[in-house]
């Protein structure tokens, strides 16, 4: 392209010349044909010749070309399926494992799932997911979508209110400091504090000496948990809690930094009470997978609650063999939602009588009842939900944090309590945390059970070649211009006079040597040897290309 730009510059000066121009031109046109810094040049000094100005231009911008040209092609790492190998993710429809009768209405938690609500309140992943166990051999795994949803597994869902506004101010005969919380289940009087569910600022002592405890000497009760239940009187939740606790405490102000480094500085900070309450559910939740670079990114599409299969059943304690379940109408497989086929009686296929009053597990076989394929069920057993039930009544039902004066930083108490407490600071978001850090790891064991893992492809990786189609428009459009620009120096020199003379020198020095200055011109600058007072002369002079008798010379002219 360069070598066409150069020859069309070259050729274009001897037609600058066909009428008079200053001779320094000439090392002009000759310069722009050598490199771009000479282009440019001309394009200054012989702004009016706009084809030879336009091939400068091309020259010049040429210069982008060797940038723009590298990054056409661009080489990437891409991920290919590999054949013959299977990735898989746990999942479950049922929990049915995980617990053990001990007597009637009593049951033991299995170790893991004990171990795991330990660590989903201590101390919880950063990524909820990373205590899930799954197969990828080589790090990098995808698994089929649809509307972004690869997997549905039953799991442990969590909600969160603020029930600050039942909190009462404690006044008695002994005191008139300190905080209580009514009892939120049953509908006890709200006004009357032997309904009392929890209590925070108030000495933890009994008995006649309760009025001669001070202040100084006395355990402070700075967090207080209590066993509750979810849709007691006034409150209507969308969900059937498996277990539900209310948590009063004292929080410093917002002012406060009780984590600066003087611990003893909360004792100082101005309190406030503060209550929340947290349930937890069985529900169905839906996943969009993927393993990268070996860690497991999942992200919850949507979650959706069991029931009781009793519904009139207060709780899973109270209630013998109550378990949570749920029928649904489509469920995702290998990446697509595919619809239930059900039946209206029993076949191998369709083996569990489901009520279509509440889609739940059908325990009255005089109602009405639809048969559903077991992969569109969803249940958690009674002897593992009575057991989750009654571990966690033992972390939370009844239990405070302690403080020796009401200093929120030195407390003492069950270990899972001190990250729900968080020094006096915490606030809904870090609830929300708190209690999604248990329901995850809940969830995990839940699934680690499944006996159907869901399906993915390995994923190899290899280098690709992308081609970048923007980048070849500078390339592109530079050799649309030099055909433009020879096609019009062909166009412009042939309807030139001087064509049959000059159509063929181009570049050619030959023709300088053979066809140069008149004999009066060369006479007076023969003592010139120097490149500057060559300059300096050849701007005095203003040439023209002219035929002769002697033949075509550069003849001198007294103007442009």
């Amino acid at each position: 392209m360069m070598l066409v730009v150069s020859a069309a510059i070259s050729q274009m000066k001897w037609q600058w010349f066909t009428k008079p121009h200053a001779l320094v031109d000439m090392e002009s046109f000759d310069s722009a044909t050598r490199g771009p810094w000479g282009a440019f040049s001309l394009m200054i000094k012989v702004r009016k010749h706009h084809l030879a100005s336009f091939g400068a231009f091309i020259t010049v911008v040429g210069l982008a070309i060797d940038p723009f040209s590298q990054q056409i092609i661009q080489y990437y790492t891409c991920f290919d399926s590999l054949p013959q190998t299977i990735a898989s993710l746990p999942r479950a429809n049922n929990y049915t494992y995980g617990g053990m009768l001990s007597k009637p209405g009593y049951a033991e938690l299995d170790g893991t799932m004990a171990a795991m609500m330990y660590l989903g309140t201590i101390d919880p992943p950063v990524n909820p997911s990373a205590t899930i166990p799954f197969e990828c051999s080589t790090g990098n795994c995808t698994f089929p979508a649809a509307q972004n949803a690869t997997s549905s597994s039953i799991g442990i869902c969590y909600s969160t209110i603020d029930i600050t506004s039942y909190v009462q101010k404690n006044i008695t005969e002994q005191y008139d400091f300190g905080y209580w919380l009514p009892d939120l289940s049953w509908g006890h009087p709200l006004n009357d504090s032997k309904y009392a569910e929890a209590s925070v600022g108030i000495p933890d002592a009994v008995g006649t000496s309760e009025s001669s405890i001070t202040i100084a000497n006395s355990n402070y009760q700075m967090l207080y948990a209590k066993k509750g239940i979810a849709d007691g009187p006034g409150f209507s939740p969308e969900f059937d809690a498996l277990f539900t606790f209310d948590t009063l405490m004292l929080n410093v102000n917002s002012s406060c930094d009780v984590m600066n480094g003087d611990i003893y500085l909360s004792e100082a900070c101005e309190k406030h009470p503060w209550a929340v309450r947290i349930s937890l559910y069985p529900c169905i939740k839906t996943f969009q997978s993927s393993i990268v670079n070996s860690i497991l990114e999942e992200t919850i599409i949507s979650t959706t609650p069991l029931r009781k299969t009793n519904g009139s059943a207060v709780e899973i304690t109270t209630t013998a063999n109550l378990t949570y379940s749920l029928a649904t109408d489509s469920i995702l497989v290998n990446g697509s939602w595919q619809k239930c086929q059900t039946s209206d009686s029993y076949t191998n296929f369709t083996p569990v009588p489901i009520s279509v009053v509440n889609n739940t597990l059908q325990l009255s076989p005089e109602e009405a009842t639809r048969w559903y394929p077991s992969e569109c069920v969803w249940m958690l057993d009674y002897v593992p939900g009575l057991a989750i039930n009654q571990f966690l009544s033992w972390m939370y039902d009844e239990e405070p944090l302690l403080a020796v004066t009401d200093n929120t930083v030195i407390t003492s108490g069950s270990i899972w309590l001190k990250p729900l407490y968080l020094n006096g600071t915490a606030n809904m978001d870090t609830v929300n945390s708190y209690a999604d850090g248990l329901a995850s790891a809940m969830t995990a064991v839940m699934r680690e059970r499944g006996p159907s893992p869901v399906m993915g492809a390995v994923q190899g990786s290899q280098t690709c070649v992308h081609v970048a189609w923007v980048w070849i428009s500078l390339p592109a459009g530079l050799v649309i211009f030099t055909i433009v620009l020879l096609a019009c120096t062909v166009i412009t020199c042939r309807a030139s006079s001087m064509w049959s003379s000059t159509g063929s020198w181009r570049s050619s020095s030959l023709a300088l040597l053979l066809h140069g200055c008149h004999n009066s011109v060369r006479e007076r600058a023969a003592k010139i040897t120097r490149n500057g007072e060559m300059e300096e002369f050849s701007k005095t002079l203003f040439m023209e290309l002219s035929k002769t008798k002697e033949g075509l010379r550069f003849v001198e002219r007294a103007t442009v």
